[in-house]
């Protein structure tokens, strides 16, 4: 069962910000969850599908040991299973599946019909890879996935698999070579179609899966999530879970340019308004100075922090090629476990936890707040009140 609007503390919440911030636009309630108890909120996972293929023995213990979730191409591991699951009891490892677009070698691996065409009759391709583009509807392509994922998972042995491309990139010219072509309208595909066939598409990996858990890419952030025309929530339709890619920034976005309050709150209460999974990763994939860079970290990390409840998951990258590191700012977090969700207090955005509190302030002013009771920063300080710099965050622990 999903909600598709804000709760209900996080709707007064937002309207009390919407007292000084002009910027900020009213939120509906919906149906209330409290945290799940007894379990972390700061799971991470890591994404080595976009850095290439298999790793040694060293880098598969490393990453057991810092993730709790992995996707990888299904030759990642290879014979390194077992033994990364001997160090991470729980791990869960899925295997890499392209679910809209065939390899760039493929072109005459289908039949001519599985592939779409632009208004022009010209085959649709990814401008970065040269892939083709897929109808995520057609019977034989379907088909098709739900095979590849089961001999990935014989193949490799993961636990599942994550089924790439399913949000709505694939539509516009800047992914794309032209605009693909609904073989059942004559149109072009609109941003509602396609996630209405790429969520069954989703769905039927997943019923052919022989019961093993199915993750899809493209939710994008919490504005494609809760769109109301065409929201990106759909993709969870019939699955575990989804990545959010874009979550607090786009990749390439400059690095001193922050997300608006509104799509900063949509970012957050996308963690907790879902039953199922929901992965996200902040990528800075700009020049950006080594400061900035752990400006978004920390912001990031504290942003999450706000609205996971146990069903999210955490990752960071810098690099678009590197390799997938532990985060150690994320393991370095020792506040225990919520106690309610977050709320507004003075201009900044407050979570109180078992052994701490967390302090976010998203907008472009800095603001000062009375936590309640005393605190320990990062230098040991102790302190009852804070000032917030703009676009920052703050982890403090019970002293």
């Amino acid at each position: 069962m999903r909600s598709s609007h804000l709760r209900p503390v996080h709707a007064i919440a937002l309207a009390s910000m919407c007292l000084w911030l002009t910027a900020c636009v009213g939120a509906q309630p919906s149906a209330s969850r409290g945290p799940a108890a007894g379990t972390s909120t700061m799971l991470t996972w890591a994404p080595p599908f976009t850095t290439g293929g298999h790793v040694g023995r060293a880098t598969a213990l490393l990453q057991a040991r810092g993730f709790q979730a992995i996707a990888a191409h299904p030759w990642t591991y290879r014979d390194d299973l077992a033994p990364m699951r001997r160090v991470r009891s729980g791990l869960t490892v899925f295997a890499y599946l392209n679910g809209t677009f065939a390899q760039s070698v493929q072109g005459r691996t289908y039949p001519a019909s599985w592939y779409l065409r632009d208004a022009s009759g010209r085959r649709v391709r990814s401008r970065e890879w040269g892939n083709y583009l897929m109808n995520p509807a057609n019977p034989g392509w379907i088909a098709d996935r739900v095979a590849r994922c089961r001999r990935f998972l014989r193949i490799s042995h993961d636990d599942g698999c994550m089924v790439d491309m399913l949000g709505t990139a694939p539509l516009y010219g800047w992914y794309v070579t032209g605009a693909p072509i609904d073989p059942s309208t004559g149109r072009p595909w609109s941003a509602a179609g396609w996630l209405a066939a790429t969520a069954q598409l989703g769905a039927a990996i997943r019923a052919g899966s022989g019961g093993a858990p199915v993750i899809a890419n493209g939710l994008g952030d919490g504005r494609r999530f809760f769109d109301e025309r065409a929201p990106s929530e759909r993709l969870l339709d019939g699955i575990d879970g989804a990545v959010a890619d874009g979550w607090l920034r786009t990749a390439e976005r400059p690095a001193d340019r922050y997300p608006s309050v509104r799509a900063w709150t949509r970012d957050v209460e996308m963690l907790a308004s879902t039953d199922k999974s929901v992965f996200v990763e902040t990528k800075v994939w700009t020049h950006a100075t080594p400061e900035q860079i752990a400006a978004w970290h920390r912001f990031a990390v504290a942003s999450f922090l706000l609205g996971s409840d146990g069903h999210a998951y955490f990752a960071f990258s810098d690099d678009a090629r590197g390799p997938a590191v532990p985060d150690a700012l994320a393991a370095s977090v020792r506040i225990g476990d919520p106690v309610g969700t977050f709320r507004a207090s003075d201009g900044v955005f407050v979570r109180s936890f078992s052994n701490g509190i967390v302090v976010v302030n998203p907008t472009p002013q800095a603001a000062s707040t009375d936590l309640g009771a005393d605190y320990r920063t990062d230098d040991g300080a102790v302190v009852r009140s804070v000032t917030v710099n703009p676009h920052s965050g703050l982890i403090l622990t019970t002293p």
